[in-house]
Protein backbone atom coordinates (compact mmCIF):
# COMPACT_ATOMS: atom_id res chain seq x y z
CA UNK A 1 0.00 0.00 0.00
CA UNK A 2 2.74 2.53 0.89
CA UNK A 3 4.78 1.55 -2.33
CA UNK A 4 1.77 2.72 -4.13
CA UNK A 5 2.15 6.23 -2.79
CA UNK A 6 4.34 8.30 -4.40
CA UNK A 7 7.05 10.11 -2.00
CA UNK A 8 5.34 13.61 -2.82
CA UNK A 9 1.75 12.84 -1.89
CA UNK A 10 2.81 10.98 1.32
CA UNK A 11 4.54 14.11 2.77
CA UNK A 12 1.30 15.78 1.85
CA UNK A 13 -0.50 13.40 3.75
CA UNK A 14 -2.38 15.01 7.29
CA UNK A 15 -1.61 13.49 10.11
CA UNK A 16 -5.22 11.51 10.48
CA UNK A 17 -4.66 9.92 6.98
CA UNK A 18 -0.98 8.75 7.69
CA UNK A 19 -2.15 7.36 10.94
CA UNK A 20 -5.05 5.72 8.59
CA UNK A 21 -2.99 4.52 6.32
CA UNK A 22 -0.47 3.21 9.38
CA UNK A 23 -3.25 1.58 10.60
CA UNK A 24 -3.95 0.17 7.49
CA UNK A 25 -0.55 -1.31 6.90
CA UNK A 26 -1.03 -3.05 10.36
CA UNK A 27 -3.82 -4.69 9.83
CA UNK A 28 -2.22 -6.05 6.73
CA UNK A 29 0.77 -7.17 8.79
CA UNK A 30 -1.39 -8.78 11.30
CA UNK A 31 -3.72 -10.47 8.62
CA UNK A 32 -0.41 -12.04 6.94
CA UNK A 33 -1.06 -10.13 3.63
CA UNK A 34 1.93 -8.01 3.98
CA UNK A 35 5.05 -7.93 5.60
CA UNK A 36 5.16 -6.11 8.70
CA UNK A 37 8.81 -4.21 7.60
CA UNK A 38 6.56 -2.10 5.19
CA UNK A 39 4.87 -0.80 8.30
CA UNK A 40 7.44 0.16 10.10
CA UNK A 41 9.36 1.61 7.04
CA UNK A 42 6.12 4.11 7.09
CA UNK A 43 6.54 5.14 10.32
CA UNK A 44 9.86 5.96 9.48
CA UNK A 45 9.15 8.28 6.54
CA UNK A 46 6.29 9.81 8.71
CA UNK A 47 8.86 10.83 11.60
CA UNK A 48 8.96 14.16 11.02
CA UNK A 49 5.00 15.10 11.46
CA UNK A 50 4.85 16.19 15.34
CA UNK A 51 1.41 16.67 15.14
CA UNK A 52 -0.97 14.99 18.28
CA UNK A 53 -2.32 11.80 15.95
CA UNK A 54 1.27 10.85 14.44
CA UNK A 55 2.67 11.04 17.72
CA UNK A 56 -0.18 9.21 19.26
CA UNK A 57 0.15 6.56 16.77
CA UNK A 58 3.69 6.28 16.64
CA UNK A 59 4.21 6.07 20.94
CA UNK A 60 1.33 3.09 20.62
CA UNK A 61 3.13 1.32 17.81
CA UNK A 62 6.36 1.73 19.71
CA UNK A 63 4.70 0.28 23.03
CA UNK A 64 3.22 -2.60 21.58
CA UNK A 65 6.52 -3.60 19.55
CA UNK A 66 8.08 -3.25 22.22
CA UNK A 67 5.73 -5.72 24.57
CA UNK A 68 5.07 -7.96 21.71
CA UNK A 69 7.71 -8.13 19.40
CA UNK A 70 11.07 -7.17 20.72
CA UNK A 71 14.02 -9.69 21.94
CA UNK A 72 15.84 -8.70 24.90
CA UNK A 73 19.11 -8.40 22.85
CA UNK A 74 17.64 -5.44 20.85
CA UNK A 75 16.50 -3.23 23.42
CA UNK A 76 19.45 -0.70 22.74
CA UNK A 77 18.52 -1.22 18.96
CA UNK A 78 14.87 -0.42 20.10
CA UNK A 79 15.98 2.67 22.21
CA UNK A 80 17.80 3.95 19.52
CA UNK A 81 14.83 3.42 16.94
CA UNK A 82 12.80 5.58 19.47
CA UNK A 83 15.36 8.06 19.74
CA UNK A 84 14.97 8.63 16.28
CA UNK A 85 11.00 8.56 15.99
CA UNK A 86 10.51 10.42 19.29
CA UNK A 87 13.30 11.72 20.94
CA UNK A 88 14.03 15.06 19.49
CA UNK A 89 10.31 16.06 20.53
CA UNK A 90 10.33 14.92 23.83
CA UNK A 91 13.67 16.70 24.44
CA UNK A 92 11.88 19.86 23.13
CA UNK A 93 9.10 19.13 25.29
CA UNK A 94 10.21 18.35 28.21
CA UNK A 95 8.17 18.51 31.44
CA UNK A 96 7.64 22.15 31.40
CA UNK A 97 4.94 23.98 31.07
CA UNK A 98 3.60 23.82 26.75
CA UNK A 99 0.79 26.20 25.58
CA UNK A 100 -1.51 24.35 23.78
CA UNK A 101 -3.79 21.36 25.01
CA UNK A 102 -3.30 19.55 21.90
CA UNK A 103 0.71 19.28 22.41
CA UNK A 104 0.37 18.57 26.71
CA UNK A 105 -1.80 15.19 25.28
CA UNK A 106 1.20 14.57 22.01
CA UNK A 107 3.60 14.82 25.19
CA UNK A 108 2.74 12.66 27.37
CA UNK A 109 2.13 9.16 24.91
CA UNK A 110 5.39 10.34 23.33
CA UNK A 111 6.95 10.12 27.19
CA UNK A 112 4.89 6.53 27.78
CA UNK A 113 6.89 4.99 24.67
CA UNK A 114 10.28 7.12 24.68
CA UNK A 115 10.40 6.08 28.48
CA UNK A 116 9.67 2.41 28.19
CA UNK A 117 12.31 1.92 25.35
CA UNK A 118 15.00 4.28 26.97
CA UNK A 119 18.05 2.47 28.22
CA UNK A 120 19.88 5.33 29.78
CA UNK A 121 20.39 4.90 33.59
CA UNK A 122 20.58 9.14 34.01
CA UNK A 123 17.02 9.54 32.14
CA UNK A 124 15.92 6.60 34.60
CA UNK A 125 16.75 8.04 37.52
CA UNK A 126 15.35 11.86 36.94
CA UNK A 127 12.45 9.82 36.04
CA UNK A 128 12.15 8.44 39.15
CA UNK A 129 13.43 11.85 40.45
CA UNK A 130 10.17 13.18 38.93
CA UNK A 131 7.92 10.78 40.27
CA UNK A 132 8.84 10.67 43.81
CA UNK A 133 7.63 14.03 43.77
CA UNK A 134 4.92 13.82 41.59
CA UNK A 135 3.20 10.87 43.56
CA UNK A 136 3.39 13.37 46.75
CA UNK A 137 2.45 16.70 44.51
CA UNK A 138 1.15 15.89 41.56
CA UNK A 139 0.34 19.46 40.59
CA UNK A 140 3.80 20.60 39.84
CA UNK A 141 3.43 18.97 36.91
CA UNK A 142 0.96 19.41 34.06
CA UNK A 143 -1.87 16.76 34.44
CA UNK A 144 -1.23 14.63 30.97
CA UNK A 145 2.36 13.56 31.89
CA UNK A 146 1.66 12.57 35.69
CA UNK A 147 0.12 8.88 35.05
CA UNK A 148 2.39 7.98 32.37
CA UNK A 149 5.82 9.42 34.85
CA UNK A 150 4.29 7.42 37.33
CA UNK A 151 3.33 3.76 35.93
CA UNK A 152 7.29 4.67 33.88
CA UNK A 153 9.37 5.10 37.45
CA UNK A 154 7.27 1.86 38.38
CA UNK A 155 8.04 -0.73 35.73
CA UNK A 156 11.73 0.45 36.82
CA UNK A 157 10.72 0.55 40.21
CA UNK A 158 11.21 -1.61 43.90
CA UNK A 159 9.38 -1.31 47.37
CA UNK A 160 10.46 1.70 48.26
CA UNK A 161 8.76 3.46 45.38
CA UNK A 162 6.07 1.24 45.82
CA UNK A 163 5.44 1.91 49.39
CA UNK A 164 5.34 5.64 48.48
CA UNK A 165 2.49 5.29 45.93
CA UNK A 166 0.13 3.15 47.92
CA UNK A 167 0.95 5.41 51.10
CA UNK A 168 -0.43 8.58 48.57
CA UNK A 169 -3.31 6.50 47.30
CA UNK A 170 -5.57 7.69 50.62
CA UNK A 171 -4.31 10.85 50.58
CA UNK A 172 -5.33 11.79 46.65
CA UNK A 173 -7.27 14.99 46.57
CA UNK A 174 -9.07 14.01 43.28
CA UNK A 175 -10.63 11.04 41.22
CA UNK A 176 -7.76 11.31 38.86
CA UNK A 177 -4.63 11.64 41.18
CA UNK A 178 -6.65 8.22 42.76
CA UNK A 179 -6.83 6.69 39.24
CA UNK A 180 -3.04 7.61 38.18
CA UNK A 181 -1.71 6.09 41.74
CA UNK A 182 -3.62 2.47 41.29
CA UNK A 183 -2.77 1.86 37.87
CA UNK A 184 0.64 2.79 38.79
CA UNK A 185 0.56 0.40 41.62
CA UNK A 186 0.09 -2.19 39.21
CA UNK A 187 3.41 -1.35 36.50
CA UNK A 188 5.91 -2.81 39.10
CA UNK A 189 7.21 -5.63 37.15
CA UNK A 190 8.82 -7.54 40.56
CA UNK A 191 6.16 -10.52 41.01
CA UNK A 192 6.42 -10.02 44.96
CA UNK A 193 5.15 -6.36 44.60
CA UNK A 194 2.23 -7.35 41.55
CA UNK A 195 0.63 -9.81 44.18
CA UNK A 196 0.82 -7.00 46.89
CA UNK A 197 -1.13 -5.39 44.13
CA UNK A 198 -3.90 -7.80 44.41
CA UNK A 199 -4.08 -8.04 47.77
CA UNK A 200 -4.47 -4.23 48.02
CA UNK A 201 -7.07 -4.50 45.41
CA UNK A 202 -9.18 -6.71 47.75
CA UNK A 203 -9.04 -4.44 50.72
CA UNK A 204 -11.55 -1.72 51.61
CA UNK A 205 -8.30 0.96 50.80
CA UNK A 206 -10.05 -0.04 47.21
CA UNK A 207 -13.24 1.19 46.28
CA UNK A 208 -15.52 -1.33 44.38
CA UNK A 209 -15.75 0.95 41.58
CA UNK A 210 -12.06 1.51 41.17
CA UNK A 211 -11.48 -2.24 41.56
CA UNK A 212 -10.91 -2.95 37.40
CA UNK A 213 -8.53 0.15 37.27
CA UNK A 214 -5.46 -1.89 38.33
CA UNK A 215 -6.23 -5.60 37.27
CA UNK A 216 -6.39 -4.32 33.55
CA UNK A 217 -3.03 -2.84 33.64
CA UNK A 218 -1.81 -6.38 35.95
CA UNK A 219 -2.71 -8.37 33.45
CA UNK A 220 -1.43 -6.16 30.59
CA UNK A 221 1.89 -6.20 32.61
CA UNK A 222 3.99 -9.00 30.49
CA UNK A 223 6.20 -9.17 33.55
CA UNK A 224 3.42 -10.87 36.18
CA UNK A 225 0.75 -11.76 33.72
CA UNK A 226 0.41 -15.15 34.49
CA UNK A 227 0.62 -14.50 38.46
CA UNK A 228 -1.79 -11.90 37.81
CA UNK A 229 -4.10 -14.52 36.01
CA UNK A 230 -3.89 -17.66 38.40
CA UNK A 231 -4.69 -15.36 41.44
CA UNK A 232 -7.85 -14.36 39.52
CA UNK A 233 -8.63 -17.51 38.88
CA UNK A 234 -7.80 -18.50 42.66
CA UNK A 235 -9.86 -15.74 44.23
CA UNK A 236 -12.78 -15.13 41.31
CA UNK A 237 -15.78 -15.85 43.74
CA UNK A 238 -14.67 -12.76 45.71
CA UNK A 239 -13.41 -10.65 43.25
CA UNK A 240 -17.16 -11.12 41.68
CA UNK A 241 -18.74 -10.75 45.33
CA UNK A 242 -16.27 -7.08 45.74
CA UNK A 243 -16.31 -5.37 43.20
CA UNK A 244 -19.81 -6.69 41.23
CA UNK A 245 -20.75 -7.73 37.80
CA UNK A 246 -19.69 -4.31 35.57
CA UNK A 247 -16.29 -4.84 36.61
CA UNK A 248 -16.13 -8.74 36.20
CA UNK A 249 -17.02 -7.56 32.89
CA UNK A 250 -14.69 -5.59 32.23
CA UNK A 251 -11.84 -7.51 33.69
CA UNK A 252 -12.76 -10.11 31.29
CA UNK A 253 -12.99 -7.39 28.17
CA UNK A 254 -9.10 -6.39 29.98
CA UNK A 255 -8.11 -9.78 28.75
CA UNK A 256 -8.32 -9.23 24.82
CA UNK A 257 -4.92 -7.17 25.73
CA UNK A 258 -2.92 -10.49 26.88
CA UNK A 259 -1.25 -11.98 23.84
CA UNK A 260 -0.32 -15.53 25.53
CA UNK A 261 -1.53 -18.67 24.07
CA UNK A 262 -1.49 -20.32 27.56
CA UNK A 263 -3.94 -17.49 29.19
CA UNK A 264 -6.45 -18.19 26.32
CA UNK A 265 -6.53 -21.89 26.59
CA UNK A 266 -7.25 -21.45 30.68
CA UNK A 267 -9.53 -18.42 30.33
CA UNK A 268 -11.68 -20.47 27.55
CA UNK A 269 -11.87 -23.61 30.08
CA UNK A 270 -11.98 -21.35 33.42
CA UNK A 271 -15.32 -19.64 31.70
CA UNK A 272 -17.04 -22.61 30.33
CA UNK A 273 -17.88 -23.19 33.55
CA UNK A 274 -21.42 -21.53 34.19
CA UNK A 275 -20.34 -20.66 37.96
CA UNK A 276 -17.53 -18.36 36.68
CA UNK A 277 -18.87 -16.94 33.75
CA UNK A 278 -20.09 -13.45 34.26
CA UNK A 279 -23.62 -13.44 31.98
CA UNK A 280 -23.39 -9.49 31.44
CA UNK A 281 -19.47 -10.45 29.83
CA UNK A 282 -20.66 -13.18 27.19
CA UNK A 283 -20.01 -10.90 24.21
CA UNK A 284 -16.90 -9.37 25.54
CA UNK A 285 -15.36 -13.06 26.26
CA UNK A 286 -15.93 -14.25 22.85
CA UNK A 287 -14.01 -11.06 21.50
CA UNK A 288 -11.14 -11.69 24.16
CA UNK A 289 -10.76 -14.74 23.16
CA UNK A 290 -10.30 -13.72 19.79
CA UNK A 291 -8.05 -11.30 20.36
CA UNK A 292 -5.64 -12.64 22.62
CA UNK A 293 -5.49 -15.82 19.92
CA UNK A 294 -5.01 -12.96 17.22
CA UNK A 295 -2.08 -11.13 18.78
CA UNK A 296 -0.50 -14.21 20.19
CA UNK A 297 0.27 -15.97 16.93
CA UNK A 298 0.79 -12.37 14.77
CA UNK A 299 3.83 -11.07 17.83
CA UNK A 300 4.73 -15.81 17.38
CA UNK A 301 5.34 -14.68 13.25
CA UNK A 302 6.50 -11.35 13.28
CA UNK A 303 9.09 -12.02 15.92
CA UNK A 304 11.65 -12.67 13.96
CA UNK A 305 11.01 -10.21 11.15
CA UNK A 306 10.87 -7.73 13.78
CA UNK A 307 14.62 -8.35 15.09
CA UNK A 308 15.60 -8.88 11.31
CA UNK A 309 14.64 -5.26 10.23
CA UNK A 310 15.94 -3.67 13.62
CA UNK A 311 19.68 -5.18 12.83
CA UNK A 312 18.89 -4.53 9.40
CA UNK A 313 19.02 -0.94 9.71
CA UNK A 314 21.10 -1.12 13.26
CA UNK A 315 24.16 -3.84 12.85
Amino acid sequence: LLAAVPAGLAAGLEGVERTGLLGNLWAEAQAGTAPMPRFLDALLRFKGDRGRPMTEKTASALIELQDGFLAPEDAPRFARLAEELLGSRWKDWGFGKLAGDEENIARASALAAYGRASVDPAFAADLDRRARAAAVDPGALEPPVVGPLLGLAGRRGGRDLYELYRAQVAKAATPEQRDQLLRALAAFRDPSLARATADYTMTEAVRPQDFWKPWVVLLRNSAVNKDAWAYLKANWSAVRAKAGPRAAAVIIEGLGGVHDLEIRAEAEAFFSDPANMEPTAKRALAQSLEFMGMGAHFESRERKAFSDWLRARDP
